[in-house]
Order: C-alpha cells, then structure tokens, then sequence
C-alpha cells in the first residue's frame, strides 16, 4: 500500500487486506491555462477547473496526486445541491472517466446555474472493464 493511504473499514464479509485503500488528497498549488476557453487560472491548492467556463482537466487518479496518463479535457455535465455546497459533475472527453468536484465561491454563477436541472450521472458506478464488453457483445 503506497505511503499515506490509509484503509476504509471494509463492508462486512471483505477480507481487510483486500480492501481498496481510501483516496488521499494531495494539495498542489498549481496556475494553468482552461484547455477550453484559455483562460488564465491561478491555483489555491484546490483549484480543479476554470472559474469562468467550469472545464477542468482529467490529471489525477485521486485529486492532486497528478498521476492519470489522459489529459483530456473534462466537460462540466450537470451540478447538484449536497447539504450546503455546490457539487458538479465533470466527463473526460477523451476516456469517459467522471468525477464529483466541489464548486467555489470563485466559480461564474450564471455558469453554474446553467448546469442545474441537467440529469446528474451516477459517478459511483465502475465503468466496464474491456474484458466485461467483449462478454456481454457475445451474448
């Protein structure tokens, strides 16, 4: 297990040496450019996407850790009200791959709004592996 992750109590009946270690947050501080309106952001440690336009960049596996190869850019798809924060939901363009962030206070208001009422997708759900397509195309 790499240094700092730590385990989740596994659900009942889940070996504990199988279980998945927990996503650890790793802060960077990091400026960029928005891939998709070229927009200069400079980064707080949690900046994730573009404030103006909300696209964000697919660069981690777990946030901050800057470890996922794809690189593609990352669609905003929809935003939800969780408790008392703004969460949105953001799409590789490239892989498919989705995530949950959490909005700022920093973030266009109107562009936010303009993504409420847009189906939320379910970002839990695994997407399926190679070998799950090619089992379920020979059924």
């Amino acid at each position: 297990m790499d240094e700092g992750a730590r385990r989740l109590d596994p659900p009942a009946g889940v070996n504990p040496e199988c279980a998945e270690p927990a996503p650890v947050f790793t802060r960077v501080y990091e400026d960029f450019t928005c891939l998709n309106c070229s927009h200069k952001v400079r980064g707080n440690g949690y900046t994730n996407h573009c404030p103006r336009c909300l696209w964000s960049q697919h660069v981690d596996l777990n946030p901050g850790d800057r470890l996922a190869g794809c690189g593609g850019a990352m669609q905003p798809l929809a935003a939800s009200q969780e408790s008392d924060r703004t969460v949105l939901v953001h799409r590789c363009e490239l892989c498919g791959f989705m995530r949950r962030n959490k909005a700022s206070d920093s973030d266009d208001r109107a562009a936010v709004l303009a993504l409420f009422g847009r189906p939320v997708p379910d970002v839990h759900r695994k997407r399926p592996s190679p070998r799950d397509t090619k089992r379920s195309a020979r059924s």
